[in-house]
């Protein structure tokens, strides 16, 4: 149910615990496959130079204080950002990430799940770069702008819906500032009969995109 726990590496004891108390009551999964840590730049005026990025259960990502497992009350509200901004309706339990968020060049950035099988039209499988410190959105890859997929959305805009999701574990070569992403399907995932081209074109790949753009450098189609 996504609490984290921090333990000392030497004893094994339990230095501090922190339960989001999310509703999971509508999620299909309840997979969390770990955390991740950012340590801000030297002379950041924050109260959390070290934190714990975690996503939650019901489509939110939290920052705790990585000594003390406090919320980081500069990032987002009060610790917590939602992840249903820009998505639209968003039924209970339709939408949660069920990996760690990958931290990189001061981004963090996660995608999410989407639940399968249901329905067409279902929430946006966008990828979503975060500022580490204040929780902003910096960039959002949406698939369906073909000419320009990567977007700095405005309050009233609404990421494509029904696009293909990378759900699992990022990869990143730090140097190059490259972003790997394994995509699914778009929903409802195995029927494919009213899939649009931009779905076609990332459904089952992997996709590099640029870290700290969003840009996409090239993809790789593992199933047509």
């Amino acid at each position: 149910h996504r609490e984290v726990i921090a333990l000392d590496p030497d004893t094994g004891e339990q230095r501090w615990r922190f339960d989001p108390r999310a509703d999971t009551s509508n999620n299909a999964y309840l997979a969390c496959r770990g955390v991740a840590y950012y340590k801000a730049p030297e002379g950041t005026a924050t109260a959390c130079p070290e934190r714990i990025i975690s996503s939650v259960g019901d489509a939110r990502i939290m920052a705790l204080n990585a000594r003390t497992g406090a919320l980081c009350q500069d990032f987002g509200k009060g610790g917590y950002v939602s992840l249903r901004q820009y998505m639209g309706e968003v039924p209970k339990g339709f939408h949660f990430v069920t990996s760690p968020p990958l931290v990189i060049h001061d981004r963090v950035v996660l995608g999410g799940w989407i639940y399968d099988g249901q329905k067409t039209n279902e929430p946006s499988g966008a990828v979503r770069a975060f500022n580490p410190i204040n929780g902003e959105i910096v960039w959002a890859w949406d698939v369906g702008h073909p000419d320009d997929p990567v977007v700095h959305p405005t309050p009233d805009q609404t990421f494509t819906r029904g696009t293909p999701n990378a759900w699992g574990v990022y990869t990143a070569d730090v140097a190059r500032g490259i972003l790997y992403l394994p995509t699914g399907n778009a929903v409802p995932d195995y029927y494919g009969a009213e899939r649009r081209p931009f779905d076609e074109k990332y459904s089952s790949s992997l996709v590099a995109l640029d870290v700290d753009t969003g840009a996409p450098r090239w993809s790789f189609q593992t199933l047509h």
